[in-house]
């Protein structure tokens, strides 16, 4: 018969593994390992799950009502962050064929990919909400820029930003824009 470790247990052993930094010193491995695949990389549960371990004290005391991940790439890692500190998640709408809510707040951006992009959500992810951002590649400062102002557009206030991979111009952009947030990130694009 299998059992599962309580909540004390698990705890202890959270606290052991992050005092031996062994959590640290597995992703660093890991990120070596495939640093030429950022794609594979992103994608791998067993890495996001890893990188959500270690968040999770910091993110607990930050006031947190919702989790947005910012790219469909960013959805699974959104997830597990959710579901480690009993957050709710709101899924933007990556497809205008598939908005049929009237309560939305829409956001268009030039991006760096030379594209006009948008971002919808609905008004109740948004509205008077304290937020945490979740991303994978965090690499467009005009997404940033834009949903940002979305954000305050909607009263609600940045909590954080979580991605693996952070482009300069968006950590630029956080350094001389003090948010008001934490920004956590594992490598610098």
């Amino acid at each position: 018969m299998l059992s599962i470790p309580s909540d004390e247990v698990t705890a202890n052993i959270l606290a052991k593994l992050n005092e031996l930094k062994l959590i640290d010193q597995t992703i660093n491995d890991f990120m070596s390992m495939h640093k030429n695949n950022v794609h594979e990389l992103v994608s791998d549960i067993g890495l996001l799950s890893l990188y959500a371990l270690k968040l999770e004290d910091d993110l607990r005391d930050q006031d947190i009502d919702i989790i947005i991940p910012i790219s469909g790439d960013s959805i699974p890692f959104a997830t597990i962050l959710a579901w480690e500190l009993g957050l709710k998640m709101c899924i933007p709408f990556f497809d205008t064929k598939k908005v049929e809510d009237s309560k939305i707040r829409v956001t268009w951006y030039h991006s760096h990919y030379n594209n006009i992009e948008l971002f919808i959500i609905s008004t109740t992810c948004v509205d008077d909400l304290n937020v945490l951002l979740a991303d994978t590649v965090l690499d467009d400062v005009e997404k940033l820029k834009a949903i940002l102002h979305l954000l305050k557009s909607g009263n609600s206030k940045l909590k954080g930003v979580v991605t693996v991979y952070i482009g300069k111009d968006c950590l630029n952009f956080i350094e001389k824009h003090p948010l008001q947030s934490v920004t956590y990130y594992i490598a610098v694009i």
